[in-house]
C-alpha cells in the first residue's frame, strides 16, 4: 500500500485559512500556527499544510474549481464543498511539494459527495 497523509478535518483547514485571511502577511507556517496552535500534534500540520499545498496544486491545474469572485468582485471564490473534499480526499507522500497533488479521480468523486450534501 502506498504511503498515505492522514486526512484533516474541514474545520483544522477552515482555521489555518482564517489566520491568513485575518493576516496578510503571515506565510503558510505562521498561518498554521496561528490557526492550529502551538499545541498541534505533528500528524495535524503535516495533513493540513500538504492539503493546502496539494489543493493549490490542484486550483493551478483545474481553474475551474473557482467560481467567480468574492463579495468585493477581486479575488475568486472556491465552494466549501471543495475544501471538505481537500480534507477527505486520500493524498499519497510525495518527496516534492510542486508534486504534492489529489488523485484527480478521487478528488471528483469526493467532491460530488460534497457538493450533493451542501444542497
Amino acid at each position: 500500500m502506498s504511503d498515505l497523509i492522514p486526512p484533516c478535518t474541514f474545520a483544522q483547514l477552515r482555521m489555518v485559512l482564517h489566520a491568513k485571511d485575518k493576516n496578510p502577511h503571515f506565510d503558510l507556517r505562521q498561518a498554521m500556527r496561528a490557526g492550529l496552535g502551538d499545541n498541534a500534534s505533528p500528524e495535524d500540520v503535516l495533513s493540513v499544510g500538504a492539503r493546502l499545498i496539494a489543493l493549490q496544486n490542484m486550483i493551478a491545474a483545474n481553474p475551474s474549481l473557482r467560481s467567480g469572485a468574492d463579495a468585493s468582485g477581486k479575488l475568486p471564490t472556491i465552494h466549501v464543498a471543495v475544501f471538505r473534499a481537500a480534507a477527505r480526499t486520500p493524498l499519497e507522500k510525495s518527496a516534492l511539494v510542486n508534486e504534492l497533488c489529489f488523485d484527480v479521480a478521487a478528488f471528483n468523486a469526493v467532491l460530488k459527495e460534497e457538493s450533493y450534501s451542501q444542497t
